[in-house]
C-alpha cells in the first residue's frame, strides 16, 4: 500500500474531535470515569488551539534517568547503533551514531532517533499518564508510539507540520506529538515556537507536494519542495494572523500538539545553552500496522523488541546495544528501503 495521501484521505481519517461540529460537552457527559485533570477544558483547548499543556506532571526522577542514559549513549557512541538526525545533513551522510567521530558528536547538533529502543527509561517517559489518557480521548483509541526524538540543543527547524513527514500510520490525520523538556528551557536556547489554531486544515489548507499529495517521502529527494513548504506555511501564518507562542517549560511539564499544528525551532541566541528535550509522535492504535502492536506500560510502541525482551532492552551493564536490537533496526531499515523504492510510493 502506498504511503501517498490526499486531502480526501485526511478528511476520511480525521478523528471525531477535528470535526467543526464536534460536541465535546456531550462526549464528556457520556463518560463514567474521569482523569485527574479537567478533560473537558483540555479537549476544548485541543479543538480550538491544537495544543495543550500539562504543568508539572512528568516524573523528574525518571527524567534524570533518561538524561543519564543519553549521556551514556553519547559517551560510548561507537557502541550504539542509534539513528541520528540534525545539522549538517547528518542523517543523509551517516545515518547512525556509531559512524560518527568524537569531533562530529561534539560539533553536530544531533537528534537521537528512537532511543526508547535502547533506554527502558525513555520508553517509560513516552508513557506519561496524562499524555496516554488524553490522546485516548482524542483518537477514540489507545495511542501508539511511532517514533521518539531526543534533542540536545535547539533545533532551529523551519516552520513545518508533522503529518507530511510522519506517516507510518494508516490514517494520516490521526497523529499527535508530545514534547517533554529534560531541563528548564531558557528563552535564549532556541525554544519551540508554535501557532495556536494553525492545526485547522479547513482554514489553513494543504500544501501540494506533487500530483495532489499532501505528504512527502524524503526531505533529501524533495529538498526544493521542503523549502517551498516552509515558505507556504510562513505565508499562511501571516495571512491568517496566527500569533507565535514560545514554549518555555520547566522540567516536569508536558506539551501535546496536533499533527497539523504549524511549529518550528526559534533562533538560538546563546549557543552555549542546551535545550534538552524528548519528543514523540503518537497515532491511534486502530490506525497502527498490525505487526507493530506491542503493548508497553499504558500504551503501545512501534518497533519495540519482542515481549520477552521488554524488561531487558534498557542499556545493559556493559553499555552495549543488545544484538537483537541491532538486528531489529537493520531489518526495519531494509524493509523501509524496499518499500520506499516501490514505484507506487513516490509522487510523480
Amino acid at each position: 500500500m502506498s504511503d501517498a495521501r490526499t486531502q480526501q484521505d485526511w478528511f476520511n481519517s480525521a478523528p471525531w474531535i477535528d470535526s467543526e461540529s464536534a460536541d465535546i460537552d456531550a462526549y464528556v457527559a457520556t463518560l463514567k470515569e474521569f482523569p485527574r485533570y479537567d478533560l473537558k477544558q483540555k479537549l476544548h483547548e485541543w479543538h480550538n488551539d491544537g495544543v495543550v499543556i500539562f504543568e508539572n506532571v512528568v516524573d523528574r526522577a525518571l527524567i534524570d534517568k533518561v538524561n543519564a542514559d543519553v549521556a551514556t549513549i553519547l559517551a560510548k557512541h561507537r557502541q550504539y547503533h542509534v539513528v541520528v538526525d540534525g545539522s549538517n545533513d547528518v542523517f543523509e551522510k551517516f545515518r547512525f551514531l556509531d559512524k560518527l567521530s568524537e569531533t562530529q558528536v561534539r560539533e553536530y547538533n544531533l537528534r537521537l532517533v528512537d532511543i526508547h529502543n535502547k533506554s527502558y527509561n525513555a520508553c517509560l517517559l513516552s508513557m506519561v499518564p496524562e499524555a496516554v489518557s488524553f490522546l485516548s480521548h482524542v483518537f477514540g483509541s489507545p495511542p501508539a508510539l511511532l517514533q521518539s526524538l531526543t534533542f540536545l540543543r535547539g533545533s532551529e527547524q523551519p516552520l513545518h507540520q508533522d503529518f507530511p513527514y510522519v506517516f507510518r500510520q494508516r490514517d494520516i490525520a490521526k497523529l499527535a506529538a508530545f514534547w517533554i523538556p529534560l531541563e528548564d528551557i531558557h528563552p535564549d536556547s532556541g525554544p519551540l515556537i508554535y501557532y495556536k489554531g494553525s492545526h485547522n486544515v479547513g482554514e489553513v489548507g494543504f500544501f501540494d507536494w506533487g500530483d495532489g499529495y499532501i505528504n512527502d517521502f524524503s526531505r533529501f529527494e524533495f529538498k526544493g519542495k521542503a523549502i517551498e513548504f516552509t515558505k507556504h506555511l510562513a505565508r499562511k501564518v501571516d495571512e491568517l494572523q496566527f500569533a507565535p507562542f514560545h514554549f518555555l517549560p520547566k522540567k516536569g511539564d508536558l506539551l501535546i500538539w496536533h499533527g497539523a499544528l504549524i511549529h518550528g525551532g526559534s533562533r538560538i541566541v546563546n549557543p552555549s545553552l542546551t535545550r534538552k528535550s524528548f519528543v514523540g509522535h503518537y497515532t491511534a492504535l486502530d490506525s497502527h500496522y498490525a505487526l507493530a502492536r506491542h503493548r508497553f506500560d499504558r500504551g503501545y510502541v512501534l518497533d519495540a523488541p519482542e515481549a520477552r525482551d521488554i524488561g531487558n532492552y534498557a542499556i545493559d551493564r556493559a553499555g552495549l546495544a543488545r544484538r537483537a536490537q541491532r538486528n531489529l533496526k537493520r531489518m526495519y531499515w531494509r524493509l523501509h528501503a524496499k518499500f520506499a523504492n516501490r514505484a507506487d510510493r513516490s509522487p510523480r
